[in-house]
């Protein structure tokens, strides 16, 4: 890797009117904006990526979007930092990585004169008022717990939300992913210690995330789900735009809204429209938000990119410099300036607010 990029805000798309993106600008100065999924800290685990520099990265299209020089640059104020855990440990071992990566992630965050801890609404507004970058820690797969029943029994009660399922099934249900690494689950959807466990969060106040979950999961968890806490998918594209295997459909949307949840727009092209239509990548996530909004109105819709996470952005939204560029392409298609900032972060902060206040 090579750090010292000398003006992180250089790396803004060129190709966007410059007076909208100077009001994009503006706008990001006057709000809090929140990715609702960022994977930045696998490669910090994996191979010592330092998000306290910034980067020119040579593998754009796995890894290198996001470090907090260029979050700032970008006026990106906070994401949910997921920690992902190996599903191929045994049930000590998730758990054992699981309380390691996370006195990690902490450590990190603490340590870094840019970013703070946040795990409530509280701390937000103080992360956001200081001009520090608000780190929510987020689990992505709930097997890490291993055989701890609950957050709070694992020593989590820091994490914020979590998805039930990753890319693989577990004993807590099953995953979205037709792959051939997907455990055979029987029968489909959220087994009973899954159930005991959105149960649990909402006790908790861990916010649940729907992201990667197969349709009978997603709809098992929200039949047992508290209704007075919203829902979240945090990273996902919309089947009404393209059918997909890592998509909703416009009834689950409807469900997440019925909660006063999001929904957050992944960036993975390959999620958002067939091969070949996959031009203007900035436009296709303007497409599925608008999706969003038409379906369940503008309440729902969020920006989930899911950069770091070994996906391949369009160039437009190469890396977190770029969210000028998708705020004034949103400007551009005539979204009031109220609609943007719900987008980009309002419309999360109010969840966090309901299940978190401090």
């Amino acid at each position: 890797m090579t750090a010292g990029v000398a003006d992180p805000a250089a790396a803004a798309d060129d190709a966007v009117d410059g007076a909208a993106l100077a009001d994009a600008r503006a706008l990001l100065a006057s709000c809090a904006a929140v990715d609702l999924h960022v994977d930045t800290f696998i490669p910090t685990r994996l191979f010592g990526y330092d998000p306290e520099v910034s980067h020119r990265y040579p593998f754009r299209h796995l890894v290198g979007h996001v470090d907090l020089p260029r979050a700032a640059a970008g006026g990106l104020s906070a994401a949910l930092w997921s920690i992902t855990t190996n599903p191929f440990r045994t049930a000590a071992g998730r758990r054992r990585t699981f309380a390691k990566n996370l006195t990690r992630l902490k450590a990190q965050t603490q340590a870094a004169a840019q970013a703070a801890w946040v795990t409530n609404a509280r701390a937000f507004d103080e992360a956001i008022a200081a001009r520090r970058h608000a780190v929510l820690p987020v689990v992505q797969g709930a097997n890490c717990l291993g055989d701890a029943r609950s957050f709070a029994e694992a020593g989590a009660a820091d994490i914020t939300s979590a998805t039930l399922v990753h890319l693989t099934s577990s004993d807590i249900g099953e995953t979205s992913t037709p792959l051939p690494w997907k455990r055979a689950w029987s029968p489909p959807g959220l087994s009973a210690r899954g159930k005991a466990l959105v149960e649990a969060m909402n006790a908790e106040r861990v916010l649940v995330d729907l992201a990667h979950a197969s349709p009978a999961t997603f709809w098992d968890a929200v039949a047992v789900h508290d209704k007075q806490w919203p829902l979240l998918v945090t990273h996902t594209g919309l089947s009404g735009v393209y059918p997909h295997w890592r998509n909703i459909d416009d009834a689950q949307a409807k469900a997440i809204a019925d909660t006063g949840g999001v929904v957050g727009v992944i960036y993975h092209p390959g999620f958002l429209a067939p091969p070949g239509a996959r031009d203007g990548g900035l436009q296709l996530v303007l497409r599925h938000l608008a999706h969003v909004i038409d379906v369940v109105g503008e309440d729902c819709a969020a920006l989930g990119s899911d950069w770091d996470g070994f996906i391949s952005p369009p160039d437009e939204l190469r890396d977190a410099t770029t969210l000028p560029a998708l705020v004034a392409a949103m400007l551009q298609r005539g979204w009031t300036a109220a609609r943007v900032r719900k987008v980009v972060g309002e419309n999360f902060v109010r969840c966090l607010r309901a299940v978190r206040p401090g």
